[in-house]
This record gives C-alpha cells, structure tokens and sequence, in this order.
C-alpha cells in the first residue's frame, strides 16, 4: 500500500511565493492576515519600525499544488563552489 502524498500548498505573502503543508499553510494565511505591516527605519543606530496609523493590510493568498507544479532549479554553475569573498 502507498503513502499518501502530503497536500502542499502555495501560500502567496506581498510579491513571495513560500511551498508549504498545506496545514502549516493555512495557519501562516491566518497569521499573516492578523499582520501588521511595517517598515524598518535605518540609521538612528537603533532597532526602529514605523508603522501607519490607518496601515493597509498584506496581500495574503493559499493555493493548492501538485508536485507536478513544483520545479526544482538548479544553481548556477560556480556558484556553491566559487572562493569566498570572489569570481570563480
């Protein structure tokens, strides 16, 4: 007898696309839209976030994949083998 496949899911936050379990999908979907979006301010030499008063909401979104509709890519050649810190 063969396993059942885990149902995956794409869950869309903004413009990134994140592959999860479905189940741990929908609790990031329920999450992320209890969310509120804010921006890093850089350079008072602190760790601050600005946050609008009336913030608009992220643009969450699930949907359902089937593991023909994932595909690995491959890295380019030298990238994982280049020295450190230079061009291969």
């Amino acid at each position: 007898m063969s396993k059942k496949q885990e149902r995956m899911c794409a869950v869309r936050i903004d413009y990134r696309d994140l592959i999860l379990p479905m189940a741990d999908g929908l609790k990031l979907v329920d999450i992320a839209s209890r969310a509120i979006p804010a921006e890093r301010i850089y350079g008072s030499g602190k760790k601050k976030f600005a946050v609008k008063e009336q913030p608009d909401h992220l643009s969450v979104e699930v949907l359902l994949v089937h593991p023909d509709e994932v595909e690995l890519l491959a890295a380019p050649k030298g990238l994982l083998n280049s020295p450190k810190g230079g061009a291969a």
